[in-house]
Protein backbone atom coordinates (compact mmCIF):
# COMPACT_ATOMS: atom_id res chain seq x y z
CA UNK A 1 0.00 0.00 0.00
CA UNK A 2 1.57 3.63 -1.29
CA UNK A 3 0.36 6.74 0.29
CA UNK A 4 1.43 10.19 -0.05
CA UNK A 5 2.87 11.54 3.30
CA UNK A 6 0.93 14.35 4.70
CA UNK A 7 4.25 15.64 5.87
CA UNK A 8 6.18 15.99 2.49
CA UNK A 9 5.63 19.46 3.34
CA UNK A 10 8.46 19.46 5.90
CA UNK A 11 11.27 17.99 3.49
CA UNK A 12 12.12 15.02 5.14
CA UNK A 13 12.46 11.22 3.17
CA UNK A 14 10.47 10.80 -0.18
CA UNK A 15 7.34 11.90 -0.81
CA UNK A 16 5.78 8.31 -1.05
CA UNK A 17 5.49 5.85 1.56
CA UNK A 18 5.45 2.31 1.61
CA UNK A 19 3.96 1.09 4.73
CA UNK A 20 3.72 -2.46 3.47
CA UNK A 21 7.47 -2.65 3.93
CA UNK A 22 9.68 -2.09 7.05
CA UNK A 23 10.00 0.02 8.78
CA UNK A 24 7.00 1.93 7.95
CA UNK A 25 5.23 -1.04 8.55
CA UNK A 26 5.41 -0.40 12.61
CA UNK A 27 4.89 3.15 13.36
CA UNK A 28 5.11 5.75 10.57
CA UNK A 29 5.51 8.38 13.32
CA UNK A 30 8.56 6.96 14.91
CA UNK A 31 10.46 8.28 11.91
CA UNK A 32 8.58 11.74 11.19
CA UNK A 33 11.34 13.98 10.98
CA UNK A 34 10.43 17.70 11.92
CA UNK A 35 13.67 19.13 11.94
CA UNK A 36 14.60 18.77 15.48
CA UNK A 37 18.14 16.99 15.98
CA UNK A 38 20.43 16.65 13.73
CA UNK A 39 20.20 18.61 10.75
CA UNK A 40 21.42 16.84 8.16
CA UNK A 41 20.60 12.91 8.98
CA UNK A 42 19.49 10.57 12.08
CA UNK A 43 19.77 7.05 12.59
CA UNK A 44 17.33 4.40 13.55
CA UNK A 45 17.81 1.42 14.16
CA UNK A 46 20.43 1.20 12.31
CA UNK A 47 18.82 3.15 9.13
CA UNK A 48 19.92 6.14 7.94
CA UNK A 49 17.35 8.82 7.38
CA UNK A 50 17.73 12.17 5.84
CA UNK A 51 16.89 15.57 5.69
CA UNK A 52 16.54 16.99 2.16
CA UNK A 53 15.34 20.44 3.48
CA UNK A 54 16.45 22.85 5.71
CA UNK A 55 13.64 23.26 8.80
CA UNK A 56 14.89 26.20 10.55
CA UNK A 57 13.26 24.27 13.87
CA UNK A 58 10.97 26.48 15.76
CA UNK A 59 9.66 29.89 15.37
CA UNK A 60 11.56 31.28 11.95
CA UNK A 61 12.90 34.42 13.64
CA UNK A 62 15.00 34.81 16.19
CA UNK A 63 14.14 34.19 19.80
CA UNK A 64 13.86 36.80 22.40
CA UNK A 65 14.19 35.70 25.73
CA UNK A 66 13.18 38.33 28.74
CA UNK A 67 16.24 39.59 29.94
CA UNK A 68 16.60 40.05 33.92
CA UNK A 69 18.66 42.38 34.90
CA UNK A 70 20.76 42.63 38.18
CA UNK A 71 23.45 44.82 40.07
CA UNK A 72 26.03 44.12 42.79
CA UNK A 73 26.67 45.34 45.70
CA UNK A 74 29.42 45.46 48.47
CA UNK A 75 28.57 45.33 52.49
CA UNK A 76 30.96 44.83 55.12
CA UNK A 77 30.11 43.32 58.19
CA UNK A 78 31.75 43.81 61.57
CA UNK A 79 31.47 42.56 64.78
CA UNK A 80 33.32 43.07 68.12
CA UNK A 81 33.22 41.08 71.24
CA UNK A 82 35.74 40.39 74.68
CA UNK A 83 36.58 36.69 75.27
CA UNK A 84 37.64 35.61 79.01
CA UNK A 85 40.09 32.69 79.38
CA UNK A 86 41.23 31.31 82.38
CA UNK A 87 44.69 30.63 83.01
CA UNK A 88 46.22 27.74 80.69
CA UNK A 89 42.68 27.04 79.47
CA UNK A 90 40.44 27.97 76.51
CA UNK A 91 37.05 28.81 75.23
CA UNK A 92 34.68 28.72 72.39
CA UNK A 93 32.57 31.46 71.59
CA UNK A 94 30.30 32.10 68.67
CA UNK A 95 29.69 35.08 65.69
CA UNK A 96 26.49 36.46 66.78
CA UNK A 97 26.01 38.36 63.94
CA UNK A 98 23.52 35.61 61.58
CA UNK A 99 25.22 37.05 58.18
CA UNK A 100 28.58 37.02 59.37
CA UNK A 101 30.05 33.76 58.28
CA UNK A 102 33.69 32.50 57.50
CA UNK A 103 34.92 35.93 58.69
CA UNK A 104 38.42 37.32 59.09
CA UNK A 105 39.44 36.82 62.91
CA UNK A 106 41.48 39.75 64.56
CA UNK A 107 42.57 38.69 68.40
CA UNK A 108 44.67 40.99 71.07
CA UNK A 109 44.99 40.66 74.62
CA UNK A 110 43.83 43.42 76.68
CA UNK A 111 46.48 45.29 78.82
CA UNK A 112 46.97 44.29 82.56
CA UNK A 113 48.88 46.12 85.40
CA UNK A 114 51.29 43.07 84.80
CA UNK A 115 53.35 42.23 81.97
CA UNK A 116 52.81 39.06 81.62
CA UNK A 117 54.20 36.50 78.80
CA UNK A 118 51.16 35.03 77.09
CA UNK A 119 50.72 33.34 73.50
CA UNK A 120 46.93 33.33 72.20
CA UNK A 121 46.12 31.65 69.12
CA UNK A 122 42.48 30.08 67.64
CA UNK A 123 41.41 27.15 65.88
CA UNK A 124 38.17 27.67 63.97
CA UNK A 125 35.51 25.16 64.66
CA UNK A 126 32.66 25.64 62.25
CA UNK A 127 31.45 29.00 59.98
CA UNK A 128 30.77 30.90 63.11
CA UNK A 129 32.30 29.27 66.05
CA UNK A 130 35.89 29.50 67.20
CA UNK A 131 38.06 28.05 69.90
CA UNK A 132 40.97 30.43 71.84
CA UNK A 133 43.29 29.11 73.68
CA UNK A 134 45.34 30.94 76.94
CA UNK A 135 48.89 29.39 77.68
CA UNK A 136 50.16 31.91 80.23
CA UNK A 137 49.07 31.66 83.79
CA UNK A 138 47.01 34.38 84.77
CA UNK A 139 43.42 34.54 83.30
CA UNK A 140 43.07 37.60 80.32
CA UNK A 141 40.48 39.06 78.27
CA UNK A 142 40.55 38.59 74.96
CA UNK A 143 39.33 41.60 72.58
CA UNK A 144 38.02 40.02 69.36
CA UNK A 145 37.29 41.40 65.49
CA UNK A 146 35.04 39.78 63.08
CA UNK A 147 34.89 41.03 59.85
CA UNK A 148 34.36 40.20 56.51
CA UNK A 149 32.90 41.79 53.06
CA UNK A 150 29.33 40.34 51.74
CA UNK A 151 28.53 39.99 47.53
CA UNK A 152 25.30 40.32 46.68
CA UNK A 153 23.53 40.05 43.53
CA UNK A 154 20.31 41.55 43.92
CA UNK A 155 17.86 41.30 40.40
CA UNK A 156 16.53 44.51 40.02
CA UNK A 157 12.42 45.16 39.15
CA UNK A 158 10.94 45.79 36.10
CA UNK A 159 10.84 49.91 36.98
CA UNK A 160 14.45 49.83 38.23
CA UNK A 161 15.57 48.34 35.07
CA UNK A 162 13.93 50.82 33.02
CA UNK A 163 14.54 53.65 35.07
CA UNK A 164 18.29 52.05 34.17
CA UNK A 165 17.15 52.24 30.82
CA UNK A 166 16.11 55.71 30.53
CA UNK A 167 19.28 56.92 32.34
CA UNK A 168 21.46 55.38 30.01
CA UNK A 169 19.07 56.99 26.75
CA UNK A 170 19.44 60.39 29.11
CA UNK A 171 22.60 60.26 29.45
CA UNK A 172 23.58 59.15 25.97
CA UNK A 173 21.58 62.66 24.92
CA UNK A 174 23.63 64.90 26.91
CA UNK A 175 26.80 63.74 24.97
CA UNK A 176 27.82 66.86 23.12
CA UNK A 177 29.14 66.07 19.33
CA UNK A 178 30.92 68.03 17.05
CA UNK A 179 30.93 68.57 13.34
CA UNK A 180 33.49 70.44 11.52
CA UNK A 181 31.96 72.36 8.36
CA UNK A 182 32.32 75.12 5.75
CA UNK A 183 30.72 77.79 6.79
CA UNK A 184 30.01 78.81 3.73
CA UNK A 185 28.84 76.40 0.69
CA UNK A 186 30.52 77.93 -2.22
CA UNK A 187 28.25 75.09 -4.39
CA UNK A 188 25.37 77.70 -3.48
CA UNK A 189 27.42 80.22 -5.54
CA UNK A 190 25.32 81.83 -9.28
CA UNK A 191 28.24 81.69 -11.64
CA UNK A 192 29.00 85.25 -12.80
CA UNK A 193 31.51 86.84 -15.90
CA UNK A 194 32.52 90.03 -14.79
CA UNK A 195 33.63 92.63 -17.58
CA UNK A 196 35.42 95.77 -16.20
CA UNK A 197 33.96 98.03 -19.22
CA UNK A 198 30.45 96.35 -18.63
CA UNK A 199 30.72 95.65 -22.90
CA UNK A 200 29.58 91.80 -22.97
CA UNK A 201 26.32 90.71 -22.76
CA UNK A 202 24.73 87.37 -21.13
CA UNK A 203 26.07 85.81 -17.93
CA UNK A 204 28.67 89.50 -17.10
CA UNK A 205 28.33 92.06 -14.56
CA UNK A 206 30.48 94.75 -14.18
CA UNK A 207 30.60 95.27 -10.50
CA UNK A 208 31.09 92.68 -7.13
CA UNK A 209 27.85 91.03 -6.16
CA UNK A 210 27.00 88.66 -2.76
CA UNK A 211 26.23 84.95 -3.10
CA UNK A 212 28.42 84.91 -6.64
CA UNK A 213 31.19 83.07 -7.92
CA UNK A 214 32.84 86.00 -10.53
CA UNK A 215 35.74 85.17 -12.68
CA UNK A 216 37.35 88.12 -14.58
CA UNK A 217 37.73 88.46 -17.82
CA UNK A 218 40.62 90.62 -19.03
CA UNK A 219 39.88 94.16 -20.05
CA UNK A 220 38.22 94.78 -23.94
CA UNK A 221 39.61 97.95 -25.37
CA UNK A 222 42.87 98.81 -23.74
CA UNK A 223 41.46 98.60 -20.32
CA UNK A 224 44.44 98.56 -18.25
CA UNK A 225 42.78 98.42 -14.14
CA UNK A 226 39.70 98.16 -12.36
CA UNK A 227 38.71 98.67 -9.03
CA UNK A 228 36.17 97.22 -7.40
CA UNK A 229 34.31 98.91 -4.24
CA UNK A 230 33.23 96.79 -1.35
CA UNK A 231 31.30 100.18 0.31
CA UNK A 232 28.31 99.36 -1.14
CA UNK A 233 28.04 95.62 -0.42
CA UNK A 234 25.67 94.51 2.51
CA UNK A 235 27.70 94.10 5.59
CA UNK A 236 26.46 91.26 8.09
CA UNK A 237 27.91 87.75 8.89
CA UNK A 238 25.72 86.20 5.53
CA UNK A 239 27.50 88.79 3.43
CA UNK A 240 30.10 86.48 0.92
CA UNK A 241 31.50 85.74 -2.47
CA UNK A 242 34.09 84.29 -4.41
CA UNK A 243 36.07 86.29 -7.18
CA UNK A 244 38.52 84.18 -9.95
CA UNK A 245 41.03 85.63 -12.04
CA UNK A 246 43.02 83.75 -15.35
CA UNK A 247 46.17 82.40 -15.57
CA UNK A 248 47.07 85.78 -16.98
CA UNK A 249 46.13 88.29 -15.68
CA UNK A 250 46.47 91.89 -17.88
CA UNK A 251 44.62 94.24 -16.06
CA UNK A 252 45.86 95.83 -11.99
CA UNK A 253 42.61 94.94 -10.10
CA UNK A 254 42.21 96.05 -6.87
CA UNK A 255 39.53 95.78 -3.63
CA UNK A 256 39.20 98.99 -2.24
CA UNK A 257 36.93 100.08 0.64
CA UNK A 258 37.26 103.84 2.39
CA UNK A 259 36.64 103.34 5.64
CA UNK A 260 35.60 99.80 6.16
CA UNK A 261 39.18 97.58 7.47
CA UNK A 262 40.29 94.42 4.52
CA UNK A 263 42.45 91.79 5.90
CA UNK A 264 44.07 88.62 4.07
CA UNK A 265 44.03 85.94 6.17
CA UNK A 266 46.72 82.61 5.20
CA UNK A 267 44.92 80.88 7.51
CA UNK A 268 41.95 81.30 7.28
CA UNK A 269 40.39 79.34 10.55
CA UNK A 270 43.13 81.41 12.61
CA UNK A 271 42.44 85.35 13.05
CA UNK A 272 45.78 85.34 14.26
CA UNK A 273 47.49 84.95 10.48
CA UNK A 274 45.37 88.30 9.29
CA UNK A 275 47.30 90.93 7.53
CA UNK A 276 45.60 94.85 7.34
CA UNK A 277 45.37 95.70 3.62
CA UNK A 278 46.16 99.57 3.96
CA UNK A 279 47.30 102.23 1.00
CA UNK A 280 50.47 103.29 0.98
CA UNK A 281 50.78 107.06 2.70
CA UNK A 282 50.65 109.40 1.73
CA UNK A 283 47.18 108.61 1.39
CA UNK A 284 44.59 108.61 3.71
CA UNK A 285 45.49 105.71 6.19
CA UNK A 286 41.61 105.12 6.34
CA UNK A 287 41.62 103.63 2.88
CA UNK A 288 42.00 99.53 2.36
CA UNK A 289 42.61 97.49 -0.98
CA UNK A 290 44.16 94.75 -1.68
CA UNK A 291 46.05 93.82 -5.05
CA UNK A 292 44.55 90.59 -7.00
CA UNK A 293 47.18 88.17 -8.17
CA UNK A 294 46.84 85.92 -11.31
CA UNK A 295 45.49 82.70 -11.77
CA UNK A 296 44.10 82.76 -8.14
CA UNK A 297 40.30 82.44 -6.27
CA UNK A 298 39.70 85.15 -3.65
CA UNK A 299 37.21 83.84 -0.93
CA UNK A 300 35.47 87.52 0.60
CA UNK A 301 33.58 87.29 3.52
CA UNK A 302 32.67 89.83 6.11
CA UNK A 303 33.09 89.08 9.91
CA UNK A 304 30.60 91.16 11.78
CA UNK A 305 32.10 91.49 15.30
CA UNK A 306 35.69 92.51 13.47
CA UNK A 307 33.76 94.87 11.23
CA UNK A 308 35.36 94.34 8.36
CA UNK A 309 36.22 92.21 5.39
CA UNK A 310 38.42 88.75 5.48
CA UNK A 311 40.01 87.25 1.88
CA UNK A 312 41.69 83.73 1.78
CA UNK A 313 43.39 82.20 -0.86
CA UNK A 314 42.69 79.06 0.42
CA UNK A 315 39.00 78.45 0.91
CA UNK A 316 36.26 80.04 3.08
CA UNK A 317 36.61 78.80 6.91
CA UNK A 318 35.42 76.30 8.65
CA UNK A 319 33.15 76.28 12.24
CA UNK A 320 32.19 74.11 14.39
CA UNK A 321 28.95 73.09 14.85
CA UNK A 322 27.79 71.32 18.11
CA UNK A 323 24.50 68.76 18.37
Amino acid sequence: MTIDSRFHDLGFGNKDIDLSTEPYDTNLLTYSNVGFGHKESFVVEENTYKNTRSLNFAYKKSILDKQRFSKVTFEDLVEKGIVDISKQNSKVFKIKNKLLTNPSLTLKVRKVSKKIDTNIYFNKISSKSFEVFNSSNRDIKVDYVANKTNKKLNLLNNLESASNDLNLLIDKSLIIQSHTVVRYDESTLEDKLIDPLNTSTGNYVSSITLDVNHTYVNGQFGATSATYSLQSLIRSNNSFFKFNTPQVLQDVIHFAERNTEIYLLQDPDDDSTRVLQELDPPINLNNYRISLESDTSYYVWFEAPAGAWYISTVRFPYETIYT
